[in-house]
């Protein structure tokens, strides 16, 4: 399984900004190995907040419970797409 790691900035419905550090992963197809008899089911693409910093210090997103994922998915997936697109040569 390969993880891309990246840092974003997200804003608050206040508009207030943070920084966010992020973990990616793209998903995975299934697999069968006829020879062996090993199937392993696909896995889907997912994106989770890891750590965030609203002033000078990081601090783990685990201590800001009233921040809900689901509200920055967009945000972090266009941030994922851009790191992409920075990897692609011109």
């Amino acid at each position: 399984m390969r993880y891309k790691y990246g840092q974003t900035t997200l804003y608050l419905e206040d508009d207030t900004a943070f920084d966010a550090k992020f973990c990616y992963f793209p998903g995975q197809r299934e697999s069968s190995n006829w020879n062996t008899g090993v199937f392993q089911e696909g896995l889907e693409p997912w994106v989770e907040i890891t750590d965030v910093r609203f002033v000078d210090k990081w601090e783990s997103v685990e201590d800001y419970p009233q921040l809900n994922p689901d509200t920055f998915h967009d945000d972090l997936m266009d941030a994922v797409q851009l790191m992409y697109e920075m990897e692609q040569p011109e």
